[in-house]
């Protein structure tokens, strides 16, 4: 083995080469993603919340961009709270709006609401 100095560029040599390296041998993270408990009121919860806006949509009683305000609505007041300042209900709406404008995966959705 040999003893670099303080100047040397190589690195010291292990006790093995890479073939000897140890693989991980506990659960992946499918299997522990797998077996991780579901919560299905978090999904349930999201969709009630505008699920009504979703079937007015549907129905045709209203255009897609007064169901994508009243979506925007709903999130800020449940997010923020009813009590909230205007200054900050607004900024919190313009920053979703922002989000929804400047995703492109989102604007292709909003797009498709349209046609």
């Amino acid at each position: 083995m040999k003893i670099s100095g303080p100047g040397s560029k190589l690195p010291p040599e292990g006790p093995g080469g890479p073939d000897d390296a140890q693989r991980p041998t506990g659960a992946g993270f499918a299997e522990k993603v797998a077996g991780a408990p579901v919560d299905p009121t978090a999904r349930t919860a999201a969709t009630s919340l505008v699920a009504d806006i979703s079937a007015e949509l549907r129905a045709g009683l209203i255009t897609p961009q007064l169901a994508i305000d009243s979506v925007i609505d709903r999130v800020v007041a449940k997010q923020v709270g009813p009590s909230a300042p205007a200054g900050i209900r607004e900024r919190v709406s313009a920053a979703l709006r922002q989000a929804l404008e400047d995703d492109p995966l989102l604007a292709e959705k909003l797009r498709t609401l349209a046609d």
